[in-house]
């Protein structure tokens, strides 16, 4: 907000907030560029309401931003009832929208922040859905959007129903931007695909061949070969001696892959390990592991986590059931990096000294079954998580 006010010194700033005061919104924000008011927008009041107190009743909004937990889908469902033509007095939008009842004060249970929706399992009653349905496919196009998967422990999962209609499983929240229909034009279905390409002699560009490091056979010290995996050890053990040692591995199917597996297990044991794979699922990796499920299951190991997940190419479905049964999910990994946790004594620093994807020492591709140029877009676009940035300059080697 404080970076709106900046660029945009004239705009008129309203901040919504049931959860703090105009003391502590003071200490936080100018107030003279924000009139901070502390509503409690889809709880005691409505967006209509809301726009009335400040005189803006039938006024255009530029834009409206909506992070709030959960109060989302009430605040839609009473402008909906009330007067949908507001939806057309709204330029732009940024809107959070939570797929699973949220946990703690935010479910109520602390009266400042109590929101007043009605759930069905585990989310707002239908009337609510098809209030947000209507709106965001009536009013507006998405220009962009993304998911934030749950955490492993995470406990806020999507319902069993909405997953069995092919809703991603594990995301309890989506980020959309919307521009309104009337302002702009849905582009031709054709342009939002990406071609075909073919994978054998699509080339990587320079700044992403030069790290790999161990089939260049420029690596420090001697190359670790797993059939055509090739790597630099080296850098996984000195990242091991200050606790930083992450790798990424994309694909846990084939004997190749799990060997690899096993071989990084063995020989760097405390290296966190994050591992990708929708065609396979948790128990079958387990059992090719050879890891006592009682004794010390993979889910349960620091150092091993893994997902159903592959790379979303930008097409088709995000979710692929497979002839097996298993049910695989397609992120992309700016996502898919996104769910990272920091232990509870990270600080946020700079330079953390944990394993975090600010610093990933390997990183193995599943370039069989996704494209080179996918993973080279992937790789190469710059992006800010929540925790920091991401992209190819916080990867040590490739393999």
């Amino acid at each position: 907000m404080k970076k709106l006010a900046g660029r945009y010194p004239t705009c008129e700033i309203h901040v919504f907030d049931p959860a703090h005061n105009a003391t502590e919104a003071a200490g936080a924000f100018d107030m003279n560029r924000f009139n901070f008011k502390q509503f409690d927008v889809g709880g005691n009041m409505s967006l209509k309401d809301a726009m009335t107190a400040v005189g803006h009743t039938d006024k255009h909004i530029t834009l409206l931003r909506s992070d709030c937990d959960g109060c989302e889908w009430e605040w839609v469902y009473k402008a909906q009832k009330e007067d949908p033509s507001i939806f057309l007095r709204i330029d732009q939008m940024s809107l959070g929208i939570q797929m699973h009842k949220p946990d703690g004060d935010l479910a109520g249970n602390d009266s400042k922040t109590k929101k007043h929706q009605t759930w069905t399992d585990g989310m707002p009653k239908q009337s609510r859905v098809d209030s947000m349905h209507e709106m965001l496919s009536k009013s507006f196009n998405v220009i962009s959007s993304n998911v934030q998967p749950n955490a492993k422990d995470a406990k806020g999962e999507v319902p069993a129903g909405l997953q069995q209609q092919g809703v991603l499983a594990s995301p309890g929240f989506r980020h959309m931007n919307l521009i309104n229909q009337l302002g702009s034009e849905k582009p031709a279905a054709s342009l939002l695909k990406r071609n075909k390409q073919d994978l054998e002699h699509t080339a990587m560009p320079a700044t992403v061949a030069n790290l790999f490091f161990g089939l260049r056979g420029t690596c420090e010290g001697e190359t670790s070969t797993v059939g055509d995996i090739k790597y630099c050890p080296n850098l996984l053990k000195d990242a091991e001696k200050n606790g930083t040692c992450m790798a990424y591995i994309f694909g846990a199917s084939t004997d190749r892959e799990l060997r690899f597996i096993r071989n990084l297990r063995h020989d760097h044991s405390t290296c966190y390990l994050q591992v990708f794979d929708p065609k396979t699922s948790m128990e079958k990796v387990t059992e090719e592991l050879n890891v006592d499920a009682n004794a010390t299951a993979a889910d349960k190991d620091p150092f091993f986590f893994f997902r159903p997940w592959g790379i979303w190419a930008g097409e088709d479905h995000r979710v692929v059931h497979q002839d097996n049964g298993n049910r695989g999910e397609l992120y992309t990994l700016h996502e898919i990096w996104n769910l990272w946790e920091p232990p509870a004594a990270w600080k946020g620093d700079d330079t953390p000294k944990v394993a975090s994807p600010n610093k990933i020492t390997l990183f193995k591709g599943d370039f069989a079954n996704v494209p080179r140029t996918v993973w080279e877009k992937e790789l190469t676009t710059d992006s800010w998580i929540w925790w920091g940035s991401a992209g190819l300059q916080h990867v040590a080697q490739m393999a």
